[in-house]
């Protein structure tokens, strides 16, 4: 059976469960090694797990390092703001310099904390000293309390993931987390804390609310838990700790509203919705709008209102409002930013269509709303939703004789290998657009998270590391982000403080510009341009061959909105375009003394 065939046999609920899985086994976040398979996100993984805040714009007051001033911990000082973000080499989104390393630390030589991610933070002495104590709930003299929780299966959905090779067992992921808690124990400063993580076992499915609330508190008060990693896409579940002053990582960031007027307590990889259209604005509205749509298929049906070849693009929007019959009226509020934004640059969209995510529902659905943009004449269709739908959208499309061009956006896996393979190959042959995710390794073992994980358990072989490694490392590398950044005297402020002051980091193929900021608290703020190579054989993100690849264009070159060029998109062009590389862009993790050396996997850096 392939992934298509499965996703059309079974009900929403089968469905909804084998994306979160697969977007969590597939992503390797947005770790701090800017070495990884597949990023996506945005309104989908918030509209699966139901309602979200509003959208947010894409400044900040203060991104990483922010003022340049010292934490209110005493923690690390960050950098100069204005230099985060500014348009670097070649249009590359240029991160911001360190500062000079403190005297007499055991520092790297670009200045960051020894270890073998290059995006480690600012390097520190190692600590010694009274470090407060007990400065929090969940902190103590000697440990820093992690909730790790584990949301409930479907062994459908199990089976489904295991049967393209993209699952991991619970114990090998148990092992993951593991290896990476104590590696990073060693290699950021935790100030004479362990970091120690307890497992939390969710009390139900992710969309019982009751369940979610219950969680919550089992988490904030019978764990006791400093922060949480939440290997689910719940909003309720991070909204209660949130209020309950635990720290949050998670995949997914909220809209602007939720943010605004509350604690900084939620953080995440992936960007806000706003982010997502503020960038597909920009580059439609300086790439496309009044370009003639020449991707655009062949057309045999000459009773459409044109040859889309031969006139300047029409626009149409596909975008999710809800699951099944719960409909999110901010996504609605996020549609209208859109339409906003693309007035900026004088453009429009000649019609827009909504779907909920309900697969029983797909061919009913999928039908009106194809009928809906050939009948307006679109000659372009972007698509900001899960990665299922576009499987029936562009089956319809060939069924209704309609070959327009498909703009990718990069939300939630529509831009991978993965799940491109399972749309009508005659429609994606069509499609191009921008996507967050970066250029691949070519050899899993010059990963951070591989290299990691063998750092800490070299005992064992090649392949027993898993597949989800380097996704594992994603919310364990921001939770020891957070700490190290914050000083000796953590507190959820703290910890929020040193988030913010993290120096803006990457900008490259194969690193994706890391820099929170308090407007959008997620870290991945640019993108780069793809398209659908259907002729291409190559290997998707589970590590399967097969026929279809992602294309980078110009090498995998990275853009900060504001920053796309003007000029025709160089898509559907081999020259320059990558899949894979094994010099990430110039920049490469760095070799490690202690690689292949036994360390302990207790203790700390400060605290051996």
């Amino acid at each position: 059976m392939t992934v298509r065939e499965f996703f059309e046999r079974f009900g929403v609920s089968i469905g909804v469960v084998v994306v979160l899985s697969a977007l969590v086994l597939l992503l390797p976040g947005d770790d701090d090694s800017g070495e990884a398979a597949v990023a996506g996100g945005g309104p989908a993984a918030q509209a699966i797990s139901g309602p979200s805040g509003s959208s947010g714009s894409v400044s900040g007051a203060s991104g990483p390092g922010g003022s340049g001033q010292q934490g209110a911990a005493g923690g690390p000082a960050g950098t100069g703001g204005a230099a985060s973000g500014a348009q670097g080499a070649e249009g590359q989104a240029a991160a911001a310099p360190l500062p000079p390393p403190p005297a007499g630390a055991d520092c790297r030589s670009d200045g960051r904390n020894p270890g073998i991610s290059f995006a480690m933070p600012p390097c520190v002495p190692v600590f010694s000293g009274d470090n407060g104590g007990a400065t929090a709930r969940g902190v103590t003299e000697d440990q820093i309390i992690v909730a790790r929780y584990v949301p409930q299966s479907d062994p459908a959905a199990q089976a489904a993931l295991t049967a393209a090779g993209a699952s991991d067992s619970p114990e090998n992921i148990k092992r993951q987390y593991d290896a990476i808690r104590a590696y990073g124990n060693h290699h950021f400063e935790t100030y004479g804390r362990e970091v120690v993580f307890v497992d939390v076992e969710a009390s139900g499915p992710d969309d019982n609310d009751a369940a979610m609330r219950a969680d919550a508190i089992r988490i904030a008060e019978e764990v006791g838990a400093f922060a949480a990693m939440l290997g689910t896409s719940s909003q309720v579940l991070a909204e209660e700790l949130g209020a309950r002053d635990v720290s949050v990582v998670r995949l997914t960031a909220f809209g602007r509203n939720y943010y605004r007027d509350k604690p900084k307590r939620i953080w995440a990889s992936l960007p806000t919705t706003e982010l997502y259209y503020v960038h597909v604005a920009e580059y439609i509205g300086k790439r496309l709008h009044g370009r003639n749509a020449v991707h655009a298929g062949d057309d045999q049906d000459l009773t459409l209102q044109q040859r889309f070849r031969e006139q300047p693009r029409k626009f149409g929007l596909v975008w999710i409002e809800g699951v099944g019959t719960r409909v999110d009226p901010e996504y609605k509020v996020a549609v209208d930013f859109f339409k906003q934004e693309l007035a900026k640059y004088g453009a429009s969209l000649s019609v827009d269509a909504s779907y909920t995510f309900d697969l029983p529902r797909q061919q009913q659905q999928s039908t009106n709303i194809i009928s809906k943009m050939r009948a307006a004449g679109v000659s372009n269709v972007t698509f900001i939703g899960d990665p299922l739908y576009p499987a029936f959208l562009t089956r319809e499309a060939t069924r209704q004789n309609y070959f327009p061009e498909w703009l990718i956006t990069g939300t939630l896996l529509t831009d991978t290998t993965f799940f491109g393979r399972t749309y009508d190959q005659g429609q994606w042959g069509n499609a191009f657009g921008i996507s967050p995710l970066w250029v691949f390794w070519e050899n899993k073992r010059t990963s951070a998270g591989y290299r990691e994980f063998f750092h800490m358990y070299p005992e064992l072989a090649d392949g027993e590391e898993g597949v989800a490694i380097n996704t594992t490392r994603g919310d364990v590398q921001q939770i020891f982000l957070g700490v190290h950044m914050a000083g000796p005297n953590l507190t959820p402020d703290t910890f929020a403080q040193g988030m913010l002051d993290y120096p803006a980091t990457g900008g490259h193929p194969a690193a994706p510009l890391l820099d929170y900021d308090e407007v959008d608290p997620n870290s991945l703020k640019d993108f780069t341009e793809v398209w659908w190579d259907p002729s291409r054989t190559g290997k998707d993100e589970a590590d399967q061959d097969g026929l279809g690849v992602l294309m980078k264009v110009d090498g995998g070159k990275r853009y900060r909105a504001g920053q796309w060029p003007t000029t025709e998109p160089n898509v559907f062009n081999p020259e320059g375009a990558v899949y894979t590389t094994d010099t990430p862009g110039g920049l490469s993790n760095f070799e490690h003394e202690q690689d292949g050396h036994t360390h302990p996997r207790e203790g700390c850096r400060s605290c051996d």
